[in-house]
This record gives structure tokens, sequence and C-alpha cells, in this order.
């Protein structure tokens, strides 16, 4: 019998595209990390490193006109 990971229904990465209408194929067709980078972090299997991080929040940022912190994107602290 398999066991299965849990695995968290919503990562801070999905719920802030999902809450922008960014899809997975607009950041990943622009070269920013590929496809299956994206679906792991997003389905909350990945872990980034800083420079996959500060990319997408690069991005984000571009996307929105606005700045995108990483904390909106990842469990990460701040301080």
């Amino acid at each position: 019998m398999h066991k299965h990971l849990r695995l968290p229904a919503f990562t801070r990465l999905r719920v802030f595209m999902q809450q922008h209408e960014i899809t997975p194929h607009s950041v990943y067709a622009t070269g920013v990390v590929c496809r299956s980078t994206l679906l792991a972090l997003m389905n909350g299997r990945g872990q980034p490193n800083l420079r996959t991080m500060q990319a997408l929040a690069r991005h984000f940022r571009k996307a929105l006109s606005r700045p995108v912190r990483l904390a909106e994107l990842f469990e990460i602290d701040e301080d």
C-alpha cells in the first residue's frame, strides 16, 4: 500500500496567482522558471532557492506594476 504525502491545498504562490488571475503558462512561457519547477512550487512539492524566488517576484512586479514581496509568494520570515 502506498503512503500518500499530504500536500498543502493552497500554497501562497498558488493563491497569489489565482487572486491576480496569472496562469502558470504565462509565467513559464517567459522563461522565468521551467514548467516542472513552477508546478512543484505551486503544489508545495518543491523548495525554491533564493534566485528563483527573486525571479518570480520580479516577474510578478512587472506583470502587476506594483512591488511584490517574497513573503506574498512563499512562507518565509522577512526579519
